[in-house]
């Protein structure tokens, strides 16, 4: 039944706002918000471990996965869409304004809870980390300017998951080093 569900959040998803313009529709707030409290939810919410695959190439393709992977990939492409107040024209730059103030702390937030999965040793597919750590690179300096975390817990989190993540292996090893030196350096 889990599996009926997701397989419809899923294709309700991949056809949500994940394109360039998002539709008029979600400009109105009170929509807007119901949207990201379900994407933010399904991000904190923990992959049961229960009827998850023990192979990880089928593991990755799980249905709960690739909620998650979709939900972040959205997320990220509505972030590079409102994230940069210089790029708004007029009529979008007061929903990038809420966009920014209300949304984008949280999404690094989820993002960093998710990768601590690996530093404690639980399983994060791939294709979730990459696109975790494109968001993080991307729009790490902008995010942080609304971020209501602390910076040194921000510090830390990056820090010791991108550790853990080194030892996993199969990620982009040169991205990994260049996180590494930029935490060195804040």
């Amino acid at each position: 039944m889990a599996e009926i569900v997701l397989e419809k959040l899923l294709d309700i998803l991949s056809g949500a706002p994940q394109l360039l313009e998002i539709p008029k529709q979600l400009f109105d707030p009170n929509m807007f918000s119901a949207w990201m409290i379900l994407f933010l939810n399904i991000l904190e919410r923990p992959v049961p471990s229960e009827g998850q695959p023990a192979d990880p190439e089928l593991r990755k393709s799980w249905g709960w996965w690739k909620v998650k992977k979709w939900t972040i990939h959205i997320l990220n492409r509505l972030y590079t869409r409102f994230g940069d107040l210089k790029l708004q024209n007029p009529e979008n730059k007061t929903f990038a304004q809420m966009f920014q103030k209300s949304y984008a702390g949280k999404i690094l937030e989820s993002h960093l809870n998710l990768l601590n999965v690996i530093r404690v040793g639980d399983y994060l597919p791939d294709r979730v980390i990459n696109l975790i750590l494109q968001y993080i690179s991307n729009r790490f300096m902008r995010v942080l300017e609304v971020c209501t975390l602390s910076f040194g817990t921000i510090k830390l989190n990056l820090t010791n998951s991108l550790h853990k993540i080194q030892r996993v292996g199969n990620i982009n090893m040169a991205r990994i080093k260049i996180w590494n030196h930029r935490v060195e350096l804040m």
